[in-house]
């Protein structure tokens, strides 16, 4: 009776070493628990938003509509929505920079007032230049939703994405001019050792996507959809068609920078233009968390059968 009462406690020992074992394993291998609710932090130069375990954003308050993806296992990468132009060309959309004809704007060269906030339901920072030619403004947005939310056609989830917007209000096209480009460049910027690949069609769902892959493997994803926004002068939202052009091939893995421009037609009744992108990363697996679901499985089997030879001994015992 007194061996089987020993061996009863020395099995709750062993059942208690290995539940504490797999609450050890949780905090290690698992990943940390991720905030509620993206923050920002207002300094004199910048601002900052921080997006739980996702990733980090700079935002340079001088430096026009740029911002820096600071990403834990990655590196920082610099996005900027670089120029806006008009373009001549013989078909509908720019297919070369000598295309560029007309009114355009270096946006890292133009002065902008901007403001950032952290809401409810989304921490954000907004550009704005007003008072442009023919009294044209311009906006451009960077977005962290704090729940999940569908916007401009893209299932975003709560934190883990980034939401970029760029508008155009009450641009007045000059005469020649076939339509608008903007340019978008993105580069890693602590490190030259990654690659870039893109634009390209994501098929299934028919979704444009441009890549930064790391050393390690990790991936930066910018995605944007064939057809932009449009507001018309009634006021009415619809979506018009839109072209990408990058001056590389965009089917090699090159260690060079994100480039490309994405254009669309002129039309009489245009109000506002609508650029979207959708930017966020996914980091290449560990040792660690290849190891994981092995070693939790492991760890569950050794506690089921522990619990079962102590079912089975206080049976006996009565």
């Amino acid at each position: 009776m007194i061996n089987m009462r020993k061996g009863i406690i020395r099995k709750s020992l062993l059942l208690f070493v290995i539940l504490s074992t797999l609450v050890f394993t949780s905090v290690f291998l698992e990943p940390l628990q991720i905030q509620a609710q993206a923050n920002l932090v207002e300094e004199n130069e910048q601002y900052l938003i921080y997006s739980g375990n996702y990733f980090n954003m700079v935002i340079p308050k001088d430096e026009g509509p740029t911002a820096v993806f600071d990403i834990h296992g990655f590196g920082k990468l610099n996005f900027e929505l670089n120029y806006l132009s008009e373009y001549l060309s013989t078909s509908a959309f720019m297919h070369s920079v000598n295309n560029l004809y007309g009114l355009g704007y270096s946006l890292n060269d133009i002065e902008w007032s901007s403001v950032g906030s952290a809401e409810t339901s989304k921490t954000y920072v907004n550009f704005t230049r007003s008072y442009l030619e023919s009294n044209a403004t311009l906006q451009a947005s960077y977005n962290i939703f704090n729940q999940p939310i569908n916007i401009s056609g893209f299932e975003i989830p709560a934190l883990a994405q980034a939401y970029v917007e760029f508008r155009i209000k009450d641009w007045e096209f000059t005469s020649e001019a076939k339509g608008i480009a903007l340019n978008l460049i993105t580069f890693q910027d602590d490190s030259d050792d990654y690659t870039r690949f893109g634009p390209y069609l994501d098929i299934p769902t028919l979704t444009y996507v441009v890549k930064i892959i790391s050393s390690s493997g990790s991936e930066f994803f910018i995605k944007f959809k064939p057809n932009i926004t449009i507001i018309t002068t009634t006021g009415e939202s619809e979506e018009q068609d839109s072209m990408f052009f990058a001056n590389y091939n965009v089917a090699a893995f090159d260690s060079e920078p994100v480039d490309f421009w994405i254009s669309t037609p002129k039309r009489s009744n245009i109000k506002e233009i609508i650029f979207s992108f959708l930017c966020y990363y996914v980091i290449a697996p560990t040792s660690n968390t290849a190891i994981e679901p092995v070693v939790s499985f492991a760890l569950s089997f050794i506690t089921i059968t522990i619990i079962a030879n102590i079912i089975k001994m206080k049976r006996r015992k009565e």
